[in-house]
């Protein structure tokens, strides 16, 4: 009806929620009176309105008051908004600033007790690592000179890196005489100290069973000498325990044949 009325006049047509929202206006300003009609149950109801013939008269007053009023309480809102999303820009700034600098300083700390806590914890590791290999290796062979190892090494991971692969030569041919696997060792690391690791047998693809099969080729006769000897002693010694059991049946049975 609002828009047909509107139309006729030659003005723009408005919404729905436009004319709800004025007509609220006009209530809450007393312009209008608002009549409530339920209809019964179950058949909902309706709500008309009737102009305030008391404030008819001064109607136009009344909207332009009001609206002038109302731009007012906007322009206030909205003018203490900005200063309040200036303000907050402000102490944003102002906290950057403060952040970027307490940050920088703090993280250079940071990062500086964090490197410094991983390179003790790194030595740490290294020293004890270092000690066990030494302990175990001078406990199973005492003629290795570990002082040898470490002039030819040029640090101490490398020097832990030899360790490690001098233990593994020495389980792994601990058939051959001990002094000629040492010497060999040496040599070999005086070749290869700017690559320890080729001389490892954890790692893939290095010299280890290469170099462990030149020192087998090179020691071959000698190793048979050595194992042979070896089963020599074992079979006097079986040859000794049986004479010395047979002695001792023997003692054992004289007193029974009286």
């Amino acid at each position: 009806m609002t828009n047909s009325i509107l139309a006729k006049k030659g003005f723009k047509k408005v919404t729905k929620r436009t004319i709800q929202n004025d007509i609220k206006i006009f209530e809450n300003l007393g312009l209008i009176k608002s009549h409530f009609n339920p209809l019964g149950k179950n058949n909902g109801s309706f709500t008309y309105y009737t102009i305030n013939k008391t404030l008819e008269k001064f109607a136009k007053k009344i909207i332009s008051t009001a609206y002038f009023i109302n731009k007012k309480i906007k322009h206030e809102k909205s003018k203490n908004k900005e200063l309040k999303k200036f303000k907050m820009k402000e102490e944003s700034q102002k906290y950057k600033i403060s952040y970027q600098i307490t940050s920088h300083v703090l993280g250079k700390n940071i990062s500086k007790n964090y490197k410094n806590s991983k390179t003790y914890l790194e030595k740490q590791n290294l020293k004890k690592t270092i000690s066990f290999l030494e302990k175990e290796i001078k406990k199973k062979h005492k003629l290795v000179n570990l002082e040898e190892i470490k002039e030819i090494t040029k640090n101490k991971i490398s020097y832990k890196n030899s360790l490690w692969n001098l233990k593994d030569f020495m389980e792994e041919l601990y058939e051959y005489e001990e002094t000629k696997i040492i010497k060999f060792f040496k040599k070999t690391l005086k070749k290869k100290k700017n690559k320890v690791w080729f001389m490892s047998k954890k790692f893939k693809n290095t010299d280890f069973n290469e170099l462990i099969r030149e020192f087998k080729n090179k020691n071959r006769i000698k190793r048979k000498i050595k194992f042979e000897n070896e089963i020599q002693i074992n079979k006097s010694n079986d040859i000794k325990n049986a004479i010395i059991l047979i002695k001792n049946l023997i003692k054992s049975k004289k007193p029974n044949e009286k």
